[in-house]
């Protein structure tokens, strides 16, 4: 084994998962460790250094606020020594080179970037820069929180993951036992307008693991300006469907 992935947080159902741990071993075996960080980044500190990282992976269009399209690695000086290039040219410098550039960005920069999207990204992070630190994990406690509060006292659903925001991100997932959970998540936008997202979110073995094969699950999730009163309508919202269905 040469390379560890891991998610700093299940898209599934929002579980924290241990990094450090895991990335701890990997290195005391000189096995280079990869954080996905497509859930947490913008919510969730986390750092090359201080999570014992080779390579830190983020997406832009979530928690730090961007268009799609966008995101980025941090690389570490250990998997930099060790990184190989796949395909290689159209950097826009050093071109009467053949061979990729041996500096950073663009070693592992070909072609022409997304220009516009990565203009989008930076206003997201320049308004987080601007928040105190922690507000935004604070904000998703205490919102995605009264969210699952609601849920749990609802005896006719199902909530799959930690079921504790100590331990989770502000993505809930669950099932109104008996009710499909595409035909819920229809009813929720059309005559409610909430959006949600459900099936198996991409993550078959995801689903696997919360024993959710093979209808998945309704996933709701709270952003950075999702507020108490957004909060309470869902919930009022999925009351009425459970009077509804069962």
């Amino acid at each position: 084994t040469r390379l560890l992935v891991v998610s700093h947080a299940s898209h599934g159902c929002g579980s924290i998962f241990p990094r450090r741990d895991v990335a701890e071993m990997a290195r005391a075996r000189d096995i280079l460790v990869v954080a996905d960080t497509a859930q947490t980044a913008g919510v969730l500190p986390v750092s090359l250094n201080g999570d014992s990282l080779d390579v830190l992976a983020f997406t832009g269009h979530k928690h730090l606020l961007g268009p799609t399209g966008t995101g980025g690695m941090v690389v570490g000086p250990r998997a930099l020594s060790r990184m190989e290039t796949l395909i290689e040219g159209g950097t826009g410098s050093l071109s009467h080179r053949p061979e990729q550039p041996d500096f950073l960005p663009d070693m592992l920069e070909c072609g022409t970037l997304n220009t516009v999207g990565l203009a989008g990204l930076e206003a997201g992070v320049r308004w987080l820069q601007g928040r105190p630190p922690g507000l935004e994990r604070q904000r998703e406690m205490e919102v995605a929180g009264r969210l699952l509060e609601g849920l749990m006292a609802l005896p006719q659903l199902e909530i799959y993951g930690p079921r504790d925001m100590r331990l989770q991100t502000g993505t809930i997932a669950f099932n109104i036992r008996g009710v499909d959970n595409g035909e819920l998540c229809q009813v929720l936008d059309s005559e409610f307008g909430v959006m949600g997202r459900t099936g198996l979110h991409c993550s078959p073995l995801g689903h696997e693991t919360l024993g959710t094969l093979p209808e998945g699950c309704m996933r709701l999730s709270t952003g950075a300006f999702t507020t108490m009163e957004e909060v309470d309508y869902v919930l009022d919202a999925v009351r009425e469907l459970v009077k509804l269905v069962i």
